[in-house]
């Protein structure tokens, strides 16, 4: 077996690719509208994005965190891989359908290849939690870099040459598939050592089961801030909604930031909780719970300083007067960013049910909140009633996950 990185190295590899992958990403968006004429471009690739967003979750169902952090192996990385084919499977499946059904003609192609494409990650998602089990993130910080630069050049490369989004779209789809198919199964070998992919019935129909709680609990994540900004659009209008939505849109980095400061370590405090060593987790936890509070702080620091400027840097002037959106949904990013470690810890932990009713909690506290909250305090009601929500299942969550140490 290959030698493991230390905490700091893994987290290195995590938030550089990531980075690299996210922004690369953005760029796609940005040459979208300018390597093509007009807009109806961009708008097929938000529609495919928008389709691919809502059955992602069947792909993925939670499994990267029960994995990590499944140290005594009680499935095999052959197993999680084979269970992950058929849930994105599933999920592509899914994906057609709604576009076939909801889409018009002419951008149903473009769309389809845009859920094929949103599929690689999906697979390339397990095979770097069979490395972070192994402390390797380094396999997963070269995989994310070279298919986000990979997919950037796939497709500039395409609309340049061919004018079309389909053939740019399914140009980038076989080139990072490529990546997946041949440089993953090589890195993680000598991670982990031989291994095969293996659909035992059995053991697929007990993952389901495991993971069915928290893949529901992501649904319920996915939700909470969908319920108050649909209610905006309805009480205020589309306009109102387009404006919340775009001063929303740069603060979810610091949602990312959180993420890449915990996710290294899920693995982490798996081995104290199987050691049974609470000082231990306790420690580690706090050790994490102060880095999102010191990245909260910095965030809500320079958001108030430059996120005037930054906004109608990238939007315009016509953003200026909903500036004051802005700290409030950085606010809501923070209290989104607490929920999901303590979420992912309870899957760690593994209180699945826990984990359900707190996203539950969330979701249905959220929902309960966003009218009124609305009427009260306007647009930044929808952020009060999203906030409402998060501490809530927070609160619940941090609960929950003091039963489960002290049991």
């Amino acid at each position: 077996m290959a030698k493991q990185l230390s905490v700091k190295q893994n987290m290195l590899w995590n938030t550089s690719g990531s980075m690299v992958y996210l922004v690369c990403q953005w760029l796609i968006t940005v040459f979208v509208v300018r390597l093509s004429d007009g807009y109806d471009a961009a708008g097929v690739l938000a529609l495919g994005m928008a389709v691919s967003n809502i059955f992602s979750p069947i792909g993925y169902f939670k499994v990267r965190a029960f994995q990590v952090s499944d140290l005594n192996e009680e499935y095999s990385a052959g197993q999680y891989l084979a269970f992950r084919l058929l849930s994105t499977a599933a999920a592509f499946m899914c994906m057609i359908v709604y576009a076939t059904v909801t889409c018009a003609n002419d951008s149903i192609p473009a769309v389809v290849a845009y859920c094929a494409y949103s599929c690689v990650p999906i697979i390339a998602d397990v095979y770097q939690g069979a490395a972070q089990q192994k402390n390797r993130l380094d396999v997963a910080g070269k995989d994310l870099t070279a298919r986000g630069i990979l997919s950037l050049i796939a497709f500039c490369g395409g609309m340049v040459i061919t004018h079309s989004l389909l053939v740019s779209l399914i140009i980038m789809t076989l080139v990072t598939g490529a990546v997946v198919l041949f440089y993953l199964p090589r890195s993680l070998k000598r991670v982990i050592g031989a291994y095969s992919i293996d659909f035992a019935k059995a053991k697929m129909v007990a993952l389901f089961v495991a993971c069915l709680p928290a893949a529901v609990a992501l649904v319920f994540a996915g939700s909470i801030p969908s319920i108050p900004r649909q209610i905006l659009g309805t009480m205020f209008g589309a306009s109102a909604l387009g404006a919340y939505a775009s001063v929303a849109s740069p603060v979810v980095v610091v949602q990312m930031g959180a993420q890449y400061i915990y996710s290294p370590l899920l693995s982490s405090f798996a081995q104290c909780y199987l050691a049974k060593d609470t000082s231990g987790f306790l420690r580690l936890f706090a050790k994490v719970f102060v880095a999102i509070i010191v990245l909260a702080a910095v965030s809500l620091i320079g958001f108030a300083w430059f996120g005037e400027w930054a906004l109608c840097l990238i939007y315009g002037d016509s953003i200026r007067d909903y500036s004051y959106l802005l700290l409030p949904l950085v606010c809501c990013t923070i209290c989104t960013a607490f929920l999901w470690f303590l979420g992912d810890l309870l899957v760690v932990v593994r209180d699945m049910k826990g984990n359900l009713v707190c996203f539950s909690v969330a979701f249905v506290v959220c929902a309960v909140c966003s009218y009124p909250m609305l009427v009260a305090f306007g647009l930044n009601g929808a952020s009060f009633a999203t906030m409402a929500g998060l501490i809530a299942g927070s609160v619940l969550c941090f609960v929950r996950l003091l039963l489960s140490m002290r049991s």
